[in-house]
């Protein structure tokens, strides 16, 4: 299954244009859900699109930000004048909650991981 992302905290940070005005934080969380969103609802749908293109049964058991990274660079092909997508691809690649710092950069400086089960289950808890 390929999870969604979403965004709980933070945005557009992945741009420079505005990390180097205020850089600062991320929080996204890898979403594995029971429905199907649609296209271009705000939940990663086009970063996702390109790993079903290319891993259709799923992620592959890799570092996980390594994955993000190769994902990020499958999104923005060399000479792209519009790049975006670090977050998404954070956000769809690494399971449970991140937490990505960005500042003035389209990737992030550093990313934290939080797969603390008992953080995890009082998302589930919040959102039921």
């Amino acid at each position: 299954m390929i999870p969604y992302r979403l965004d709980l905290a933070g945005g557009w940070l992945d741009q420079p244009w505005i990390s180097g005005i205020c850089s600062g934080s991320v929080i996204t969380l890898s979403l594995e859900s029971l429905v199907e969103y649609e296209e271009r609802c705000g939940m990663a749908t086009s970063t996702r699109k390109t790993i079903k293109n290319i891993y259709s049964m799923g992620l592959p058991n890799i570092d996980s930000i390594e994955l993000a990274k190769l994902i990020f660079n499958l999104d923005n092909k060399p000479g792209a004048k519009n790049i975006s997508g670090a977050q998404d691809a954070i956000g769809l690649c690494i399971k449970g909650l991140s937490r990505h710092f960005y500042s003035g950069r389209y990737w992030p400086r550093s990313i934290e991981v939080c797969q603390d089960d008992g953080v995890l289950d009082g998302l589930k808890t919040i959102s039921s």
